[in-house]
């Protein structure tokens, strides 16, 4: 049979632990809530981070759009010019010949005066 004592030391040593780990639950009850909002943080900023990624992804994609748009565009604005050049140095020519039979025409009918 156990002695008082005994039974008294062993209650104690019980009570003593159940306190010891009823204070490491609390902590670990406390890291954990922590750690559930540092992930809840931690998932939110990745959210944003993939939002605003994929945001710059597709503002790139519509610069990128826009810029071969403005390409196409100066490529046909191009091909005009030189269409225009061409046309403009046929009419200098024409222009130089009319000058020239206009000449001869007018030394003819000066010489014929």
């Amino acid at each position: 049979k156990e002695s008082q004592a005994d039974l008294d030391m062993q209650v104690n040593e019980l009570r003593t632990r159940h306190e010891n780990e009823s204070k490491q639950l609390q902590d670990a009850l406390i890291h954990k809530k922590k750690t559930d909002q540092e992930l809840a943080l931690f998932k939110r900023r990745h959210a944003a981070e993939v939002e605003a990624r994929s945001g710059m992804e597709e503002t790139q994609k519509l610069y990128e759009e826009e810029l071969t748009e403005v390409h196409n565009r100066l490529a046909v604005a191009n091909r005009a010019r030189t269409e225009l050049e061409e046309s403009c140095r046929m009419l200098e020519e024409s222009n130089g010949e009319l000058r020239r039979k206009l000449q001869v025409e007018a030394r003819g009918r000066a010489e014929g005066e």
